[in-house]
């Protein structure tokens, strides 16, 4: 058996089911792409992978490993990883930057359409199938419904879906010169194993669950045992939810390998059409959440407008606004093409029992416990912060305009700027600041000093710090909410690092 197949993203959730279902499924040698150091580290990289997966000896001895960085103008240098290329039949292109911010633009395209390009060039001549994985959501719409035909429309979500509908274009017009099979394949939102809940990442679906779960942890229960969250959901309870298996979208993939050139064109890997009591819908999703955290107080709103909502649904709304457009408005999506290819691989609904074994396994493993690194100067000091700065320029910001809150708030830091202070709010005015116990306050934050230091100097928002669990709040928590944002807010006005550059005296005072 000479057939060789390249994969690239294999530490990724998508890419390393892959890796598992065409070690179990098929016997061609497997050649995987790692970003890495050197070659010691891409081994100790996909060794990891191996191990998660569970992959016995037998089946690792035809695991492969080459250097390789996609977004790197010197790929492909390396006569290993050049041997690598030369020599495979297949590719499947997993690797992906995942980020539905606007403002890394260029990040996403050196990954996702450079990366793709560098790829085309570098294959050698041995190459006769081409498998892409994009995205259900570069689909083109007629009627709210996507179809598997080529990406041309151009009001896509964010910049992750206009760099895959460019790396799709680019990958077929390449097909079409050298005449190799390209099967492109569009998942939708994938979620962790069906059986287990099992993933390696919590993105986009698991993000408004986790902040759910937040907000559950840190409320009081009541009488009966239930905690009440004051949350309006602005999505409609039967909109679809397009959440398909991460152990299913391998499995399809691999299948769309097996067949080679007859699996030519464009596959949606959606629920879609293979519902027999229709895809998933948002109340499926909220009631799971309700029923696991014991929450009441939760209730569908799909007409609220920001305006109309409260401080509390504000923050946690700005928290998600990055993943807002999926968020609403979800399209259904034809599959017709892969139910013909595939009709024995029916996508398994994802009902409230498969949601709770998805949200079990996020809380058994604490979401990843992984969590962003953040710049910061070292040269911060918290009380200059709460001392100086505070009292100096909340009176001139739009905070009593924002709130009517009157409450003593406390401020807790922990670590090298370790100290405790408390805020005297009267309708919404900071009148007194001082260093003091936190005991008695209405309010807590506790935070270490690099958090605190991310947060005023506006890398980081108060909404966020709390929903990634750097920020505790003790006491009132639908208060400590609204005061978040309101902080954010201010902090938006008021950079302290900004107001430092400007010629203010850093007062490092311990």
């Amino acid at each position: 058996m000479n057939d060789i197949i390249l994969l690239t993203g294999a530490t990724g959730l998508v890419g390393r089911y892959v890796l598992r279902e065409l070690l179990r499924s098929s016997r061609a040698k497997i050649a995987v792409l790692v970003r890495a150091t050197s070659e010691k580290h891409a081994q100790q990289r996909i060794a990891a992978v191996l191990d998660w997966l569970k992959i016995d000896a037998r089946l690792r001895q035809r695991v492969t490993t080459c250097v390789g960085d996609l977004a790197r103008n010197d790929f492909g240098e390396s006569q290993a990883t050049q041997d690598c290329l030369q020599r495979c039949t297949t590719v499947v292109h997993a690797a992906a930057n995942v980020s539905f911010s606007n403002d890394r633009d260029e990040e996403l395209a050196k990954t996702n359409v450079l990366g793709t390009r560098q790829l085309l060039q570098q294959v050698g001549p041995q190459l006769r199938h081409w498998i892409q994985i994009s995205t259900a959501y570069v689909a083109p719409t007629f009627d709210d419904i996507g179809v598997e035909q080529e990406a041309k429309q151009f009001d896509f979500r964010n910049d992750y879906e206009v760099t895959k509908a460019a790396a799709e274009r680019m990958v077929m017009a390449v097909a079409a010169t050298r005449g190799f099979a390209l099967t492109i394949a569009r998942p939708g939102i994938v979620v962790g194993e069906y059986d287990t809940g099992r993933a390696s990442v919590f993105q986009g679906f698991y993000q408004p669950l986790r902040a759910v779960a937040r907000l559950a942890d840190r409320a009081k229960k009541n009488s009966v045992g239930k905690v009440r969250i004051p949350l309006r959901i602005n999505v409609s309870p039967e909109g679809p939810r397009n959440l398909v298996p991460v152990d299913w979208v391998a499995r399809v993939i691999c299948e769309l390998v097996r067949h080679g050139e007859n699996a030519r064109g464009i596959f949606h890997l959606t629920p879609e059409g293979s519902m027999q009591n229709g895809p998933t819908t948002s109340r499926d999703v909220f009631n799971a959440a309700r029923s696991r955290w014991q929450i009441e107080g939760m209730t569908f709103l799909p007409e609220l407008r920001e305006k109309d909502m409260t401080t509390f649904e504000r923050g946690f709304y700005r928290h998600l606004q990055q993943i807002a457009p999926y968020w609403s408005g979800e399209p259904r999506f034809d599959d017709r093409q892969r139910q013909a290819l595939l009709p024995h691989l029916p996508c398994p609904r994802i009902d409230e029992a498969a949601i709770h074994r998805l949200l079990d396994y996020a809380v058994e493993t604490k979401w990843g416990e992984r969590s962003e690194k953040i710049a910061v100067t070292n040269k911060f000091a918290a009380a200059d912060y709460f001392e100086r700065f505070l009292p100096k320029y909340a009176p001139l910001s739009t905070l009593p305009r924002l709130s009517n809150v009157t409450a003593e708030v406390g401020f807790r830091v922990a670590g090298i700027h370790r100290g405790q202070w408390r805020c005297r709010l009267v309708r919404g005015d900071v009148v007194a600041v001082q260093r003091a116990a936190c005991e008695g306050a209405a309010v807590v934050f506790e935070a270490d000093g690099d958090t605190l230091e991310a947060i005023v100097e506006g890398k980081l928002s108060p909404q966020q710090a709390f929903f990634e669990r750097r920020v505790e709040i003790a006491g009132d928590i639908e208060m400590g909410l609204k005061l978040a944002m309101i902080f954010g807010q201010f902090i938006v006005e008021f950079p302290y690092a900004a107001q430092l550059q400007r010629g203010q005296t850093h007062v490092a005072v311990a």
